[in-house]
């Protein structure tokens, strides 16, 4: 579902620029696109990499393995740390929002 909001953003974003570049020419776009995919890649990891058990004494553990917890962390902490909005430069540009 989360990746299903991020593609209508992104293509909102498209839309509201109102340049009349095709999608695979607006650089924005792409690097938008570019940002989303790790996210799928995550996904799929997740799915592959389950933890679905039940021990003998019948106690029920569900969750996700190593292989697909830590590039979902490292995804996630470069994502917010890259958009920090409160008196902190952004990484790509180096304006302060305050």
């Amino acid at each position: 579902m989360k990746v299903i909001i991020y593609l209508f953003l992104i293509e909102r974003v498209h839309i509201v620029r109102g340049r009349a570049k095709a999608r695979m020419d607006d650089k924005l776009y792409l690097i938008h696109i570019g940002g989303l995919l790790p996210y799928c890649v995550i996904v799929i990891l997740t799915v592959v990499f389950r933890l679905s058990e039940l021990n003998a004494t019948g106690r029920c553990y569900i969750g996700v393995k190593r292989p697909s917890s830590f590039p979902l962390i490292i995804y996630d902490v470069v994502i917010n740390v890259s958009s920090r909005p409160f008196g902190c430069p952004n990484v790509f540009t180096g304006a302060r929002f305050i």
